[in-house]
């Protein structure tokens, strides 16, 4: 053999050794026979090595989608609400472990999230997320669920305006949806919540 023969060759190709029909061998899994390696890096890990998909595009700069079930699953729960008592209550919550993040938005009972898309996200985002995607169902369907189901009638019927109570339990979240002040990172995302919070205001809703 050689004189100073690679650790790889020792284990595949080394007839003298043997070491590949030993302990050194691949398998798929439990159920598998074991095979030499495809590759380079099963060579050098030993293990077999499967391909993993691209994670999905995203850019920082980039605005983030409603969620159409989130859109869907307001409508009903607001109208629902709304007429039984001008007042109701939502709650955002949002969440992040080894970089990744989902967020969640529950209505009553029931709970709509999503993961984020991306890696190397932290908690904070997930729960500004969250706003960001209630706040945005909300205004895509305000108009409807006042106008055109009968809930505005009622409202005029009583002196008590309708009202949004939304629960959240992470104050930096809260700050970045409340001020007035443009922020220096995801300021997009800040100028959208503005722009949710007066349409939603201007169909008289508090």
């Amino acid at each position: 053999g050689k004189a100073a023969p690679s650790t790889s060759h020792l284990i595949w190709n080394c007839a003298p050794i043997k070491l590949r029909n030993t302990t050194r061998s691949i398998a798929d899994n439990a159920m598998a026979p074991e095979r030499p390696p495809t590759s380079t890096a099963e060579e050098r890990l030993l293990t077999p090595v499967q391909e993993q998909p691209p994670l999905p595009h995203t850019t920082a700069w980039e605005l983030p989608g409603i969620s159409p079930r989130l859109g869907q699953e307001i409508s009903a729960f607001l109208t629902t609400e709304w007429s039984m008592s001008p007042r109701t209550l939502l709650g955002t919550d949002g969440g992040s472990k080894y970089g990744l993040a989902s967020w969640a938005v529950a209505l009553g009972c029931d709970t709509v999230g999503e993961p984020m898309v991306g890696e190397d996200s932290v908690a904070t985002a997930a729960e500004i997320m969250a706003i960001f995607q209630l706040l945005g169902a909300i205004a895509g369907v305000i108009g409807d669920v006042v106008t055109d189901t009968g809930v505005d009638d009622q409202r005029l019927e009583s002196s008590e305006p309708l009202a949004l109570d939304i629960a959240s339990d992470c104050k930096p979240a809260i700050r970045f949806a409340k001020s007035t002040i443009l922020p220096r990172q995801r300021y997009r995302i800040h100028i959208a919540i503005r722009s949710y919070l007066r349409t939603i205001s201007d169909a008289g809703v508090t």
